[in-house]
């Protein structure tokens, strides 16, 4: 039996209205991709940490090397400087100083561990520089040192 001409209209109605779904659907899947997209580039951005730097180490001070943390620094997304490390044979207080945007507004002063496994100072000044106050050039931690960059 064929279909009466308002069964037929029906059917055109029922398909425009399905074309009508999946374009508007179609349009949406975009919109939401391109949200992901965003949020993707947003989420790694955060995720990223710059890379660890070497400090140019000055006055004597070398890497003491043996499987400890080489002298290195660097800057968290939330502007946290962090530097780790262990020096030996200093002939000044001036270990290396750090690049602008690394430094801290004030003097910073932090406790650390020096020869023979007893508490030092280690300083960090506004205009860069990281400098021993008090400790042992035989050998020097710098593990553990973080502040707020100005």
């Amino acid at each position: 039996m064929p279909a009466t001409p308002e069964e037929i209209t029906e059917i055109t109605r029922l398909i425009n209205s399905c074309a009508d779904m999946l374009k508007y659907l179609g349009e949406v899947r975009k919109d939401i991709e391109a949200e992901r997209a965003e949020l993707k580039k947003a989420l790694q951005h955060i995720a990223t940490q710059e890379e660890w730097q070497t400090p140019v180490l000055q006055n004597g001070w070398i890497p003491y090397e043996y499987g400890y943390n080489t002298p290195r620094f660097f800057k968290d997304k939330f502007g946290m400087v962090h530097i780790k490390g262990l020096v030996k044979l200093g002939v000044d207080a001036l270990i290396f100083n750090l690049p602008q945007g690394y430094r801290p507004d004030g003097r910073e002063i932090h406790a650390t561990c020096t020869h023979p496994n007893i508490i030092s100072r280690i300083d960090v000044l506004p205009n860069g520089d990281v400098i021993r106050v008090t400790g042992d050039p035989s050998w020097l931690a710098l593990d553990g040192i973080t502040f707020r960059a100005a």
